[in-house]
């Protein structure tokens, strides 16, 4: 599953913030969040990439979440409130 979220290029990610994005400043561009697939035969190594990256992953899934929740008015955001992903946000928007 891939999401788009909207991130400042010269920040690093922990220094993003939703505010950056909504205000639409400067450096702001589009990335992909890729969820991590977890390994089929994992060993320690491959494990603990994984649960890092899938950690990462959640992460940046909730600061997309936060940036798609306050970008909504009262009625939309009404409706995504029960959504667990950005992406389901994101979905959800596109059918209404």
């Amino acid at each position: 599953m891939e999401e788009e979220i909207v991130v400042r290029e010269d920040a690093t990610e922990d220094q993003v913030k939703e505010s950056d994005a909504l205000e639409g400043s400067s450096g702001v561009q589009r990335c992909k969040l890729k969820e991590p697939v977890a390994p089929a035969q994992p060993d320690d190594a491959t494990q603990a990439i994984y649960e890092r990256d899938l950690a990462k992953f959640e992460e940046n899934d909730i600061r997309a979440q936060l940036i798609l929740f306050k970008s909504l008015g009262r009625g939309n955001s009404e409706m995504v409130n029960t959504c667990q992903s950005a992406k389901a946000i994101w979905d959800k928007l596109l059918s209404i």
